[in-house]
């Protein structure tokens, strides 16, 4: 028997040096590959970036029409109002300087053809403004163009009281009237014909008209005030006509329509794109888990046919290998839903707080193996009060057919579905930056090699620490430094952040508010090393896709 042990154990020994020879040999390659499949899809990769930035531009365009409509959208009423009123006061407009130049050119004495030059100029200028208004649609051009119309109005105003002051001064520099009359009768004529000298005819002097020399200058310069005012009308004109197509655009329903069309599916092409993005950068971890299942299965055939003395060895060998393998592929996913009183709002017919568990439902179904998953509640004190309402991990073994995968994912929902039954979005505060530092401090413990955090709230903090809900619009620098001056800035390094049903769905803000909470929550994790990944008004299924997907790169719009 010590002959037959002594005799095992070179044959164990070799069995053993075998066996870690080809894991190291499997590893050198896998590593090879990833970074050969890496190198191949750098292209195909630059290619996917410059759409997305592309598609990004594209989408912050419609955005902004968007949010015009939508500021114009409760003023429709008055939107008409304003077209009639903008329309009247562009054809009086123009008709007032259509008037003033035909005055003004009238003494050349050049027949009916100075009618139709002053009516093309009349329509001309303020057709000229308008196209120069639609092309420059800078404000700062809008400023320039008025400035002109009150500066040609001013010139105007001065000139005809320059006018009028030249008439007063000349009637008080004229004198007194006076009467030069011979004598209260007529005196008899010495031919006795009873006709004598007619009486002197008594002129007033302030009666006697001004020297030409004066009607020249008054002419003068009553020809520059209606010249002025007649620019300064047209420019009016244009402005008003402006204001008019501005007013028509606005109430454009079938332009809005499609700009709202043309929103939804270029942000169907950004996430579309994100998540080739997401594959191809995934791919060379996803081929290297491949190659490690298959050296554990080899390994373990091989075992089969190894002695038993040297079993022990290779199976911790193959054990540490496929642990090795796993580790850097698990997803520790934290899901966090508000349950603050703001949650309640139906504006789609159902509640913020319903469509959070449906979407959480949709996520619990697609989780990989092997994933650890934690569901904490956003109360009023998330930190100091964590309100866990479910933790649990799958399990590495996918079993024949995923079964056993499924069989998990199917007992992960229905747990999930009993203990949110009960749910109420019953708290008046809403501390999501508590609920921040909890999930920051329970991924910093874990060591799986992915790491994300499920936001599923309208992202209205409301606490002592930090109100974003009472201002009608976000001021991201002052509130992101009284975060920093209270040292509240948690710590997401390596986490990669998804924010879902964010906004006020009540109807009562503006676009601009929602953009402003964007912007701050982009800031906000960025500075605490995180990555925004996914920030979101509705929960798309492409973008909740990506929560379980593989490692992802880049931002969202």
């Amino acid at each position: 028997m010590s002959s037959e042990s002594n005799g095992s154990r070179p044959i164990d020994q070799l069995a053993s040096e075998n066996i870690a020879q080809i894991v190291e040999f499997v590893q050198n390659y896998a590593a090879a590959e990833r970074e050969r499949i890496g190198a191949a899809n750098e292209p195909q990769l630059a290619v996917l970036e410059q759409r997305l930035e592309f598609l990004n531009e594209r989408y912050q365009r419609l955005l902004r029409e968007a949010r015009a409509f939508a500021d114009a959208a409760c003023l429709q009423g008055y939107s008409l109002l304003a077209q009639a009123g903008h329309l009247s006061v562009t054809t009086l407009l123009t008709g007032a300087g259509l008037a003033l130049a035909h005055m003004t050119m009238r003494e050349f004495n050049v027949g009916q053809a100075v009618l139709w030059f002053c009516l093309g100029l009349a329509v001309v200028v303020p057709f000229g403004v308008h196209t120069f208004l639609k092309y420059f649609r800078q404000a700062w051009v809008h400023k320039l163009v008025v400035i002109a119309a009150l500066f040609t109005g001013m010139v105007a105003l001065v000139s005809l009281a320059e006018v009028r002051g030249d008439v007063i001064a000349h009637y008080l520099n004229s004198g007194p009237a006076v009467i030069v009359d011979g004598g209260a009768e007529a005196e008899p004529s010495p031919s006795g014909s009873g006709q004598g000298t007619p009486p002197s005819v008594g002129v007033g002097v302030g009666d006697l008209p001004p020297d030409d020399g004066d009607d020249e200058q008054v002419f003068a310069i009553l020809r520059r005030a209606m010249i002025f005012a007649a620019l300064g009308f047209e420019l009016a004109a244009g402005l008003a006509f402006f204001a008019f197509c501005e007013a028509r655009r606005n109430n454009d329903q079938g332009r809005r329509d499609r700009v709202e069309k043309e929103l939804n599916r270029t942000f169907n092409e950004i996430l579309v794109v994100i998540r080739e993005i997401h594959e191809l950068t995934a791919q060379p971890s996803r081929e290297h888990a491949e190659l490690c299942q298959r050296l554990q299965r080899s390994v373990l055939e091989r075992i089969n046919r190894t002695r038993n003395g040297g079993l022990g060895v290779v199976i911790l060998a193959v054990v540490l290998t496929a642990a090795s393998a796993q580790a850097a592929d698990k997803l520790h996913l934290i899901a966090a839903v508000d349950l603050s009183q703001t949650q309640t709002a139906a504006y789609s017919g159902r509640s913020e707080l319903e469509q959070n568990r449906d979407a959480i439902t949709g996520v619990l179904a697609r989780l990989p193996p092997g994933s650890g998953v934690t569901i904490i509640g956003i109360t009023d004190q998330s930190y100091v009060n964590p309100y866990i309402l479910l933790s649990a991990e799958l399990t590495t073994e996918t079993g024949y057919f995923n079964s056993r995968l499924a069989a998990g994912r199917r007992r992960l929902v229905g747990e999930w579905h009993k203990r949110s039954s009960g749910l109420a979005a019953s708290f008046k505060g809403t501390d999501i930056l508590g609920g921040l530092r909890y999930a920051g401090e329970v991924l910093a413990r874990s060591g799986a090699g992915r790491k994300v955090l499920a936001v599923f709230s309208d992202g209205r903090n409301y606490s002592a620490e930090l109100d974003l809900e009472t201002p009608r619009l976000m001021s991201v620098g002052p509130a992101l430094a009284r975060l920093r001056k209270q040292g509240l800035l948690n710590s997401l390094t390596g986490v990669e952040v998804f924010l879902f049903g964010a906004g006020d769905h009540s109807g009562k803000r503006s676009t601009g508010y929602t953009l402003g909470l964007k912007d701050f929550w982009a800031a906000y994790i960025h500075e605490a090393g995180g990555r925004l990944v996914v920030f979101s008004t509705t929960r798309e299924h492409h973008a909740l896709q990506l929560v379980t997907a593989v490692p992802a790169g880049g931002t969202s719009p």
